[in-house]
């Protein structure tokens, strides 16, 4: 049995199934010893609350190309009976750059401006790093590159209409960008996936998430050295693993991150129209 929750989804009741979808992840990770690493909010929780930012409701993880792809032939060899990755090597339907892992027990509806026909539950995304370069500067101009590519995936997967812009806007954005979309977002996604497989991620100094889809490349370049094998870190009573200089990472992204922000700025970023958990979850 389901219980439906329209517009009204616990987030507490969000934060624990997505809780539970991390652990799943680690515990696949340091049994077939993948590296991964926690990611942005889900990092500052960890740094500045060792749990959730109280407001938060989704989780981010980094992982290095070569783990991702033994992560995808793992849980594809082994799959796990309500967690499931949804990802451009799991789907056809699916139109995100970055993974997700679902817990298949619950269904959940966003509001977003772009196409997502792959049914979706609550989840935790993996943000793969690739290797950017030998210096700062190449590794900047590969972000830029990618960042291109992925712009024009962007187009191909918008709505023709989304509540966040005017109807007349977005409409005239849809028509001038029938190209992309008619080459599909399939076609974008894959040549993105190609351009990043281009550097190997252990031949190189500096690693990004090159599809994060954030403009400036100082967000998302690092040595990767900030990396490295990870250290553990506390998140909820448990251990995880952190990139070695997360003070490094997470300030290149966030300056003082360890400052709240202003409290009318304490809320999600996502809007979660419909959610349905089973009762037992």
């Amino acid at each position: 049995m389901m219980m439906s929750m329209e517009n009204n989804v616990p987030l507490e009741t969000i934060q624990k199934i997505e809780f539970g979808i991390l652990k799943y992840i680690r515990d696949v990770c340091d049994a077939n010893g993948l590296r991964y690493y926690l990611a942005y909010g889900t990092l500052i929780g960890a740094v500045r609350h060792q749990g959730f930012i109280p407001w938060d409701d989704d989780m981010d993880i980094h992982m290095p190309r070569p783990d991702y792809m033994k992560f995808v032939e793992i849980v594809k060899r082994d799959p796990h009976p309500y967690y499931r990755l949804v990802s451009l090597e799991t789907s056809d339907k699916y139109a995100y750059l970055w993974a997700k892992v679902i817990d298949k027990r619950t269904r959940l509806v966003q509001d977003s401006p772009w196409i997502q026909k792959e049914d979706l539950g609550f989840f935790v995304d993996i943000f793969v790093l690739d290797g950017a370069g030998k210096t700062l500067k190449e590794a900047e101009a590969t972000y830029e590159k990618a960042f291109d590519i992925f712009k024009q995936y962007r187009r191909s997967v918008k709505k023709m209409f989304n509540k966040r812009e005017s109807r007349s806007l977005t409409f005239a954005r849809w028509i001038y960008h029938i190209p992309q979309r008619l080459l599909g977002n399939r076609y974008w996604m894959e040549r993105h996936e190609k351009f990043c497989l281009q550097k190997a991620y252990d031949d190189c100094e500096y690693v990004g998430a090159l599809g994060a889809g954030t403009k400036k490349p100082s967000r998302n370049v690092w040595k990767k050295d900030c990396f490295g094998g990870g250290t553990n870190v506390v998140f909820c009573g448990e251990l995880f693993r952190a990139p070695e200089n997360w003070d490094e990472v997470l300030r290149s992204e966030y300056g003082d991150y360890m400052m709240l922000p202003p409290v009318e700025q304490r809320q999600s970023n996502h809007n979660f129209l419909l959610c349905e958990v089973q009762e037992d979850v």
